[in-house]
């Protein structure tokens, strides 16, 4: 992980998420604006909900697939600034070296997942475009998230399930 000291989850260390605790966190990721800052705009994204600006750069860049995620406070267990701020840089190294839709790193974009409650503090995000939903998967189980959103051109943001798949 290049040399960051970022810890990650194997996937046989990752606690599953019981019916009670899934519906708490189902319900304060719709509570959540995911905000991301592409080229002359910002990106404001919701859970299953259409988002025509992000099909237009989508469409601008040549790319169908995308995901939004975070390295922040895994398992929703708030860490220290500075190890997110780790976290966060390694994820984001992990993709710019990984192959997105045609072979080149995805298009990243910084963002934020922001709740609207204010019962949770942003966390630093990164919307990647041309990055295949198993592949985000991959990194999202990595950095031990519950959850991340993820889409196609044409289409809804979609909440993904780490424990799902």
């Amino acid at each position: 992980m290049s040399g960051s000291g970022a810890r990650t989850a194997p996937d046989d260390e990752r606690p599953g998420t019981d019916s009670a605790e899934r519906g708490a966190l189902q319900q304060a990721y719709r509570n959540t604006a995911y905000e991301a800052l592409g080229p002359g705009t910002q990106l404001d994204l919701r859970v299953d909900e259409p988002h025509a600006a992000l099909d237009a750069l989508l469409d601008a860049t040549g790319r169908r697939s995308w995901a939004f995620m975070t390295a922040c406070n895994p398992r929703s267990r708030t860490l220290p600034a500075e190890e997110n701020e780790e976290r966060q840089w390694a994820l984001w190294t992990l993709l710019e070296e990984l192959g997105g839709e045609d072979g080149s790193p995805p298009l990243l974009l910084p963002g934020r997942g922001r709740g609207l409650t204010g019962a949770w503090p942003a966390e630093e995000s990164v919307l990647a475009l041309g990055i295949a939903r198993l592949d985000a998967l991959r990194l999202m189980r990595r950095f031990d998230q519950h959850a991340f959103l993820a889409g196609t051109r044409g289409g809804r943001a979609e909440l993904v399930w780490c424990d799902d798949a």
